[in-house]
């Protein structure tokens, strides 16, 4: 099986804690790509320009299952806030596609361009299978692009509500497993976290920002494989294990 890993974990000011793997390369980073979604959605919240209130309607998209929760409720129609808080959530693909459905595809590009985090970028909507019609995945990027993101997060060039959302993360099943937090109930642990995964056949990866007093350390941690191949326990503690290393 081929493996790679990638790791890049830099401080508040930008220095370079810790690097593993080509940090440029670009790779498809799955579920992360939904962080430049919550990004463009989180700006037009700020701007008045989308009422947090609307509801939008499970049907105003195609179906997904996977990842997430709504699909398995009764409600038929969310806010747009408890959409986005699924997503950072639990990474909900429904929720997901009907906010994308809701601002377009367009207007996340147009987002993502001028936030100037080349070449991480979100492609399509979530789809149950690809074609030759359509993106061939959901979002990609390269390490030292997702973690550009949690630098211009940090900065308040994307709007501080984006990193409440990502507190909500119960996935800590990745990197973030080094810090050995309850999943279930951790926005107010020591040391604070906020991150995003993304999973896919032969792809993991967790980013997000780790803050300690007054240290702050952002990271991106990925692993690739043959998507064939089988994710095993072994690749999620090598991923711990690199992000472990880098907060010493």
């Amino acid at each position: 099986m081929s493996l790679d890993y990638t790791l890049l974990a830099v401080d508040g000011t930008g220095r370079v804690l810790a690097r593993t793997g080509d940090v440029d390369r670009v790779r498809p980073v799955a579920s992360v790509g939904k962080l430049l979604l919550l990004g463009h959605v989180a700006t037009l919240l700020d701007r008045g320009e989308l009422d947090p209130a609307e509801q939008l309607a499970r049907e105003s998209t195609e179906f997904v299952a996977d990842s997430g929760l709504w699909q398995h409720l009764d409600v038929p129609s969310l806010s747009v806030l408890d959409c986005c808080r699924l997503v950072a959530a639990v990474s909900d693909n429904l929720a997901t596609n009907v906010l994308f459905t809701r601002v377009g595809v367009d207007a996340v590009r147009a987002y993502t361009d001028a936030l100037g985090v080349a070449p991480y970028e979100l492609l399509d909507l979530i789809r149950t299978s690809r074609g030759p019609h359509t993106a061939p995945t959901f979002a990609r990027g390269s390490a030292t692009a997702l973690v550009r993101f949690l630098q211009l997060l940090d900065a308040g060039e994307v709007p501080a509500q984006v990193r409440e959302w990502m507190r909500l993360n119960v996935d800590l099943t990745l990197a973030a497993s080094a810090l050995a937090f309850d999943p279930l109930a951790h926005i107010d642990s020591k040391p604070l976290l906020h991150n995003k995964t993304g999973s896919d056949d032969g792809v993991r990866v967790d980013v997000g920002t780790v803050v300690t007093g007054d240290r702050t350390v952002h990271y991106c941690a990925m692993a690739h494989w043959t998507p064939s191949e089988p994710f095993t326990a072994a690749i999620a503690q090598e991923l711990r294990a690199l992000l472990r290393d880098a907060l010493q």
